[in-house]
């Protein structure tokens, strides 16, 4: 027969084996996050505008985000993109449009030239006046810092 106090000890330790096995679940590595982040792109809608955001293929457009005036997200490139448009895609924003699945015809469309996926993942763009701007997102590999890659371009600078 158990006693009180093992009936006690066998549930504190089921309440910690619980525990642990949930903390491990959500506990996400600083390389899965890059890796994340290298399957997004990062966008900044600094205009006036909420604004619709897609990628458009050959064949088909993913609106992969919509965005409030002021507020910046990383939005996911979807996996599901044919090969055969891994290397032909476009960003396009339509501000103050309803959700279609046609953005390019729409005469207010803003886009950027046609260029390979792995290209568009991992930058910032941000939307401003009417205009899309890609800025280069950095970065950067599992332990390094800011301050790495700052080190890094002075020395090159003193070199020349």
């Amino acid at each position: 027969m158990l006693t009180a106090h093992t009936r006690a000890l066998i549930a504190l330790l089921g309440t910690v084996t619980l525990a642990g096995c949930a903390t491990s679940a959500t506990h996400v590595s600083r390389s899965d996050a890059v890796a994340e982040r290298r399957e997004s792109l990062r966008f900044d809608n600094e205009g006036r505008d909420r604004v619709d955001v897609y990628l458009v293929g050959e064949k088909r457009a993913w609106r992969i985000g919509r965005l409030e005036p002021g507020q910046a997200r990383w939005l996911r490139v979807p996996r599901d993109i044919p090969t055969s448009d891994m290397s032909r895609v476009q960003l396009v924003v339509l501000a103050n449009a309803q959700a279609t699945v046609t953005p390019l015809l729409n005469p207010r469309a803003v886009m950027t030239l046609r260029q390979p996926v792995y290209v568009l993942s991992g930058q910032r763009w941000a939307f401003t006046d009417g205009q899309l701007n890609g800025l280069r997102t950095v970065l950067l590999p599992q332990g390094a810092h800011r301050g790495d890659a700052s080190r890094r371009s002075d020395d090159l600078r003193r070199r020349r």
